[in-house]
């Protein structure tokens, strides 16, 4: 991928900036040191090229990485119901996502007039434990709206112990609209407005998803049209979205899952080797059609630069995948505001569209449940798939013992897509049942298993 240079004009940049460059602008004061897209929780560095551009070419392979999720649930006594169905589809929840390839943990914030961490500020990754934590929630009280919401995301926003470089997700449940500092509410002691809350969620980087009633319960102290507006406008501006509380959580787990994968943000890294320090820098990205951005100011903006140090700008975006050449690249321009230093480097990415057909398995023979007399007995299973199987990612249990491919005992035929396993000769007695399953096989671009396939047989000697 090749990235023509010189799309912004020194024009466009003084309008951008609104400074006025100096004649020479010295490029080693202040330096485009990195460039990253986080994705799906991981971070994927760019490369530099021999051109001095950045490139990134991520594979189809399925990869995610680690993503945080704190329920920020409301416990007045009319929620129990939609906690019980939240806890209900919990478990299946955390198993697709660990299908999916997600290293995920999992914490608590309740609020009703109040907020707490009724299981400390760590997240865990047992979700039996984790479960068992919702179901011991007890619903109540919380008679007067409107409540503590606002507090109770800061309080996950500012206190949970977030890991480095996850994916920070929260999901908040509730039925009432929340009261915000100001609202003149004698019962009100909340010290955020929606306003505060939303700027945080956004510029922290956080996907906010929100379960709500349709329409929300008000009273005179709460606007239900600010409530929604955070929990369905600023939801959808930070990647996540709202929900009506009345769906059924297996539905809005499964939705969850699908949208933390379209997260993406660039990141740019920016060192001042000035020798002084700036009052302040913008950063201005320049995007080709492939690549929409959804958040971010352009330029961005920072009010001071110490010397010798690094700030980073971020751009939450969409890029089309399978998006190749300019179309999937962008440039980075940025300036101090009296334009003595500047710097403009430019940055392509390639993502493959990845949907994925999976890989489909079969028992070719013994048939299950068979007597068999056979001393060996081989064990053959098709693998189908259009890209090619992968054999390396093959693995075999018999009898809850697992083999990876490449072993002595498993041979792969490309030609026939047939896997076959051959046990030594005497492995099993007369009378063994024998047991065995397929558990693992990834196709050429990295398409997992669509069913685990297994089966059992007799032996007779």
């Amino acid at each position: 991928m090749k990235l023509q240079r010189g799309i912004l004009t020194i024009a466009i940049l003084s309008f951008i900036l609104s400074i006025a460059f100096a004649d020479s602008p010295r490029e080693e004061g202040i330096k485009i040191i990195n460039m990253s897209l986080i994705r799906k929780g991981t971070v994927h560095q760019f490369q530099k090229t021999t051109t001095g551009d950045f490139e990134l070419n991520i594979s189809c392979t399925e990869d995610t990485g680690a993503v945080d999720i704190v329920f920020v649930l409301d416990t007045t006594g009319s929620m129990s119901s939609y906690i019980d169905d939240a806890r209900a589809h919990i478990v299946e929840f955390a198993e697709t996502m660990a299908a999916t390839g997600y290293d995920y943990s999992l914490g608590i914030v309740t609020y009703g007039d109040g907020f707490n961490f009724p299981h400390g500020y760590d997240l865990i990754s047992d979700v039996d434990t984790f479960s068992s934590w919702m179901g011991a929630i007890d619903s109540w009280g919380g008679a007067d709206i409107p409540e503590t919401a606002l507090d109770a995301i800061m309080a996950a926003v500012d206190s949970i112990h977030w890991r480095t470089g996850a994916l920070k997700v929260i999901i908040i449940l509730t039925d009432a609209c929340f009261c915000e500092v100001g609202s003149g509410c004698a019962d009100c002691h909340s010290i955020w407005t929606a306003e505060g809350v939303a700027e945080s969620l956004l510029t922290k980087g956080f996907m906010f998803f929100a379960a709500t009633r349709d329409p929300i319960s008000t009273g005179t102290c709460c606007d239900a049209a600010t409530a929604m507006w955070l929990y369905q406008d600023i939801s959808d501006s930070t990647g996540g979205s709202w929900f009506n509380i009345s769906t059924s959580f297996a539905s809005i787990y499964s939705d969850i899952i699908a949208l933390l994968g379209t997260f993406q943000v660039i990141q740019v890294d920016i060192a001042n080797n000035s020798g002084s320090d700036l009052d302040s820098i913008y950063a201005y990205i320049s995007p080709g059609s492939c690549i929409d951005i959804i958040y971010g100011d352009n330029p961005e903006f920072r009010p001071s630069f110490p010397d010798g140090d690094t700030i980073s700008f971020f751009w939450r975006v969409n890029y089309t995948a399978g998006c190749e050449g300019p179309d999937g690249c962008f440039n980075v321009s940025i300036s101090s505001a009296d334009g003595s230093y500047s710097d403009f480097q430019a940055g392509c990415m390639y993502i493959p569209n990845c949907w994925c057909t999976p890989v489909m398995a079969g028992l070719i023979s013994p048939e299950v449940g068979v007597w068999s007399a056979c001393n060996p007995q081989p064990i053959a299973v098709g693998l189908y798939d259009d890209d090619g199987i992968d054999a390396s990612t093959i693995q075999f249990t018999v009898q809850d013992d697992t083999i990876q491919y490449p072993d002595y005992s498993l041979n792969f035929d490309d030609s026939t897509d047939v896997l076959t396993y051959t046990p030594d000769t005497n492995a099993f007695a007369s009378g063994d049942s024998v047991n065995y399953e397929l558990i693992s096989a990834r196709d050429a671009v990295g398409c997992t298993l669509s069913t685990p396939v297994s089966g059992w047989f007799l032996v007779d000697l």
